[in-house]
């Protein structure tokens, strides 16, 4: 049986051509019915204790399940998926996002058909981490607790109240399958390198840092960045120059509220030193959905980082955290409430700019990259904020955020705003 003929029978023969890359892989993998763990009562009710999805979503997982596995077109097509998923990992993820719902035969509980495969990665996470002696604590963690709560509910929000999930952020968690991002405490974490928008210097006698731009970084008189398609003929833009010589360096600074300074400056060498440059390792940060963002949380979270990947990964070195997310959004500072604990987060790291689209977070904040002011929900503050800016002619936008290991103790005190004497910053807001 070929991709096509299943695609037919599941109602969607259009999805054909999505399903077709290592089709014959997976018929000649493909167990027996009783064999597919990700179809098992038990294994279902493993991962509703593990937290992975409300329990009283389990029954109807269940049932779903239960008419796949007695179904032999069905459960090959849902093997292939968890292949897609988690095996065939160059598979891309943006095909991943177009897979198409089979509510032609499975009616409104297509919508979560797509759950199934997906927690196939439970079992793929735990036999990684045992591999490689992480606490079972920090595994069930890791696992897909929070994530797929999200994900079930915004799109029930979307959807009326109706079951399901989407697919389009299911890749994230080849991630954690292969070992290589954990959860530990409220922020998860993965060896990386630091990107190439901004060199990051220290001043030796005061330990007072600075960001500098790559060469090359373009900006906008407002101080960001955008990409090309989002450039508007009403602003004006400058291309940043880094120049480095054998007795210092010049370029255009960053403020550690994430905007680009308007003059460049020289640092000599003899009092400043280059603590983070671009390829440097670090440990990117990703924000999980779920528990509040309460500074000691988030500190205890950085600490134990630190020591997590100390004792496993000893080789990678990182010097600092490193994250780009719509979270970092320079601009949400002004936006809401000084007591906002997203606020208080990004006031502890230094933001640079990142070029932006104009719907960075729209789907995690809305469910949808589509946002219309007059239908979208305005039942939180942060969503109230952003359409108030969207409604002015503004758009959303993403940021770059750092912090050093030597600045972890100071977390919560605004380590890089406190360096900044009264009047430093007034480039901030003179544009040019």
């Amino acid at each position: 049986m070929d991709a096509l003929t299943i695609s037919g029978k599941l109602g969607m023969p259009e999805a054909a051509a999505l399903f077709e890359p290592y089709w014959e892989r997976s018929v000649l993998s493909c167990p027996e019915a009783e064999a597919f763990h990700f179809l098992r009562d038990d294994e279902l009710e493993a991962c509703a204790r593990y937290g992975c999805f409300p329990e009283k979503r389990l029954a109807p997982l269940q049932e779903l399940a239960a008419e796949i596995r007695g179904n032999k077109a069905w459960r090959l097509w849902v093997w292939h998926l968890y292949r897609l998923l988690f095996v065939e990992q160059d598979y891309p993820p943006v095909k991943i996002a177009q897979w198409p719902y089979p509510t032609a035969v499975f009616g409104d509980r297509a919508f979560l058909v797509y759950v199934l495969p997906f927690l196939g990665c439970v079992r793929l996470i735990r036999e990684r981490h045992r591999a490689i002696g992480v606490p079972e604590s920090v595994t069930r963690d890791t696992c897909p607790n929070r994530h797929l709560h999200s994900n079930m509910a915004r799109f029930e929000e979307a959807h009326s109240g109706t079951l399901g999930a989407t697919t389009k952020s299911m890749y994230w968690f080849r991630l954690h399958v292969n070992g290589r991002m954990f959860r530990l405490g409220r922020l998860e974490y993965k060896a990386h390198t630091f990107p190439s928008a901004v060199r990051v210097f220290k001043n030796k006698p005061t330990g007072r840092v600075l960001a500098l731009l790559s060469d090359g970084c373009e900006y906008n008189d407002e101080g960001f960045m955008e990409d090309p398609e989002a450039r508007r003929p009403d602003r004006r833009y400058r291309r940043a120059r880094f120049v480095q010589s054998e007795t210092g360096v010049e370029g255009v600074p960053a403020h550690p509220s994430g905007r680009v300074l308007a003059r460049p400056v020289m640092l000599p060498l003899k009092a400043w030193e280059p603590v983070l440059l671009p390829g440097d390792p670090v440990l990117d940060v990703h924000i999980p959905p779920g528990d509040g963002l309460t500074l000691p949380a988030l500190r205890a979270s950085f600490e134990q980082a630190m020591a997590f990947f100390a004792r496993f990964f000893p080789k990678c070195r990182p010097q600092a955290f490193s994250s780009i997310s719509w979270m970092f959004n320079p601009e949400l500072e002004s936006m809401l409430p000084a007591e906002s604990r997203l606020v208080q987060f990004l006031r502890q790291g230094y933001l640079y700019p990142r070029p932006a689209k104009g719907t960075e977070g729209a789907e995690f904040i809305f469910g949808t990259d589509t946002v219309n002011p007059a239908t979208a929900p305005r039942d939180t503050r942060l969503r109230q904020a952003l359409l108030r800016k969207i409604e002015a002619g503004g758009s959303l936008r993403n940021g770059g955020f750092f912090l050093l290991y030597d600045h972890v103790e100071d977390f919560g005190h605004e380590p890089y705003r406190t360096q900044w004497a009264p009047g430093d910053d007034e480039d901030v807001k003179t544009r040019f």
